[in-house]
This record gives structure tokens, C-alpha cells and sequence, in this order.
């Protein structure tokens, strides 16, 4: 069974990238969705690179907008 879970990290290499209001202040912080995916059997847990793409391309900042982005 494979279960994947949500989180965010801060990521501040992309904050000049990401072309937000963020990005124009040198104190800003900028968060990057990471979707988390847990292989039950072998207690395993990596990065769904995929689905935090497709979360971070939807621009979601809260685990409900990541859900919304990932179904």
C-alpha cells in the first residue's frame, strides 16, 4: 500500500524565480508544497516529485490547496 502525504519546505533558491510579490523583498520567505509518499510494508518515505510539481505549478501554499491541486 502506498499512501501519500503532504507538507511544505522552504525552498529560498527560487524566490527571484517564482516571479511572486514575495520574490521582491529580501526578507521574504518563499514555500514549495512537497508531496511525501510512504510505502507502508518496507516504512519507507520519499518525494513524490510529480505530484509536488503539479502542486507547486497550481501555486499551492496550505495542505487544502494541495489537495484541491492533487486530485
Amino acid at each position: 500500500m502506498t499512501r501519500t502525504t503532504l507538507q511544505r519546505s522552504e525552498l529560498p533558491d527560487r524566490q527571484a524565480s517564482r516571479g511572486d510579490a514575495q520574490s521582491h523583498s529580501p526578507n521574504a520567505q518563499v514555500f514549495e508544497p512537497v508531496a511525501l509518499r510512504w510505502v507502508r510494508s518496507t516504512n519507507a518515505l520519499s518525494i513524490d516529485p510529480v505530484r509536488s510539481r503539479r502542486a507547486s505549478l497550481a501555486g499551492a501554499q496550505s495542505i487544502a490547496a494541495m489537495r484541491r491541486a492533487l486530485q
